[in-house]
């Protein structure tokens, strides 16, 4: 069973890039087609700029290519996309898959059986009642701004915002490095002023800049502080701060979408999300029943776009820790067999090994993240 609030496009300026990580997961439980028909670009690498000087960062040669489901083999690459289109693409999968219903309801709660154990949820279906939905496990995953990981989680397990993203989409600009993630860093002169030490006051970090379609590009730009400036200066900001340090291929794209920000078109408005910080905690041992997945349960900087390839790989390593009997694609079932989800000893102790297993793709992809974002919003000069 598969309950999702709104099954409509979603429309979100996150979960746009996926790394050959990411694709090379979708690839191992032959869902990569998903990709397709959405006007993905292929992303090779990223080229950092900073004033006049820039350095390209190509994503390494591996021994191994990637083959494709239309049967075409090239060498490792991402993919970046309008973030709806692939939802919409991934909904029609799990649509399509054996066994699997899918329905549009809002979860309000998480069912207990009055001992600790989560024995499902309470969910609103569209256009009905409220109905209890019970299962052995229910799996979570309701984002960054989760709304039950307090009920899941101990209360010292909570993200740490260090800053937000402002997102516009940019038409037809003119990018320096096509087929690459532009990282663009703020030039030390006054139209770029260091952060205050009690991030109260808002200043320009990394802007990073990439291709979503055949016209479409996604700016993000990176406030740091605690707080955005108020909406109806937002669009000053950006012009103040972000036009002086972009390539400048890149500055009319950019006057254009501000332009349309402020003509109160809702299709261009500003939005921002907050760039947080969330450890990864151990599940299955102090509550039963129910675990917390992608975001709601790990977060890093989205600087190198690095959250889409950690959830798919968990994805992956879930699989295989969970199933049994015939393989998914190339994920190869547990020797154990298919996991008993009424036995929450043996379910705890597969989360065991998936907390530690998950680490290889994880801790890297969080640590480089963060690493990065702290040298990349560096103050000072290179």
């Amino acid at each position: 069973m598969l309950l999702e609030r709104d099954l409509s496009e979603p429309d979100r300026i996150v979960g746009e890039l996926l790394q050959p990580g990411g694709c090379l997961a979708l690839q191992k439980i032959g869902i990569d087609d998903a990709l397709e028909g959405i006007d993905a670009t292929p992303c090779e690498g990223y080229e950092v700029f900073w004033g006049e000087k820039s350095v390209r960062i190509p994503y390494p040669e591996e021994s191994k290519s990637m083959i494709w489901s239309d049967g075409t083999e090239r060498k490792q690459e991402g993919r970046s996309f309008h973030h709806g289109r692939f939802i919409q693409n991934l909904r029609q999968k799990a649509k399509g898959a054996e066994r699997v219903t899918l329905v549009e309801a809002t979860v309000n709660d998480l069912l207990e059986d009055g001992k600790g154990t989560i024995i499902g949820v309470k969910a609103t279906p569209k256009d009905s009642t409220p109905l209890d939905f019970k299962a052995d496990l229910t799996i979570v995953a309701d984002g960054c701004m989760s709304k039950f990981r307090r009920q899941l989680l101990p209360s010292h397990v909570t993200p740490i915002t260090r800053s937000h993203f402002v997102g516009l989409v940019l038409e037809d600009p003119v990018l320096p490095s096509p087929h690459h993630g532009h990282v663009i860093l703020g030039k030390a002169d006054p139209s770029n002023p260091s952060p205050p030490a009690d991030l109260n006051t808002p200043s320009l970090g990394p802007v990073l800049v990439y291709q979503l379609a055949t016209h479409e590009t996604r700016m993000l730009v990176d406030v740091r502080g605690h707080k955005l400036p108020p909406a109806s200066k937002l669009s000053a900001f950006l012009r103040e701060h972000v036009t002086p340090v972009l390539p400048p291929s890149i500055v009319p794209s950019l006057e254009v979408a501000l332009q349309k920000s402020e003509s109160n078109d809702k299709n261009y408005r500003l939005r921002s999300m907050p760039n947080s910080y969330l450890a990864s905690y151990p599940q299955g041992r102090e509550n039963k029943g129910a675990i917390l997945a992608g975001d709601s349960m790990n977060m890093r900087h989205p600087l190198t776009g690095g959250g889409m390839t950690v959830a798919l790989n968990d994805v992956v390593i879930l699989t295989e820790l969970f199933g049994g009997g015939t393989a998914v694609k190339d994920a190869q079932p547990d020797a154990r067999g298919v996991v008993d989800l009424a036995n929450w000893d043996e379910v705890s102790d597969r989360l065991e090994e998936w907390h530690w297993k998950r680490k290889s793709v994880a801790t890297c992809v969080n640590i480089l993240s963060m690493a990065l974002y702290s040298l990349f919003g560096a103050d000072g000069t290179l």
